[in-house]
């Protein structure tokens, strides 16, 4: 595929992460697609097949009480293609904003692998494992906003990227 294609992919995934679009998932991820997420935090491990990825995707939002997912960028290749984006999430009292990367690898069509980074891999296993280290007030101030709400919103994506 090109790189061009490999990046369609890309939007497509996100968008339908961001949709919890079931059937557009089933086409984009091919049934025997494995996700990995290193680190030691409850989301690690390798998620082989397409409902072991979507158990993962459950996992996830059963684990937040709150995630904001913002995407950044995508830089695709031939071979596939990677998405930075920004993450939010709010587990009791403790906030977490992280950048991240997702690499998927793309074959006829449909990612056959993803690979999720975190920048700061200690820093995010320190919150999914309820660990000191964060400084909760300031992430706290920051994911409330101005407004002292809560600013929630899923997978967001600027129409540019």
């Amino acid at each position: 595929m090109t790189d061009h294609a490999n990046r369609d992919v890309a939007r497509r995934l996100w968008n339908a992460i961001a949709a919890a679009d079931v059937d557009e998932l089933r086409r984009v991820i091919a049934p025997h697609a494995v996700w990995r997420m290193h680190g030691r935090s409850p989301l690690a491990g390798d998620h082989v097949g397409i409902d072991a990825i979507f158990a993962f995707m459950a996992h996830t939002g059963e684990l937040a009480d709150e995630l904001e997912s913002d995407l950044l960028e995508i830089f695709s290749s031939e071979e596939g293609a990677i998405l930075r984006y920004s993450v939010r999430t709010q587990r009791a009292d403790r906030s977490l904003e992280i950048e991240h990367l997702f690499m998927i690898r793309v074959e006829d069509g449909q990612v056959v692998e993803g690979v999720f980074a975190p920048v700061d891999q200690e820093r995010y296993d320190r919150f999914w494992l309820g660990l000191p280290g964060l400084r909760t007030d300031e992430a706290n101030q920051h994911a409330q906003g101005a407004s002292g709400k809560s600013n929630v919103r899923v997978l967001k994506a600027p129409a540019t990227v």
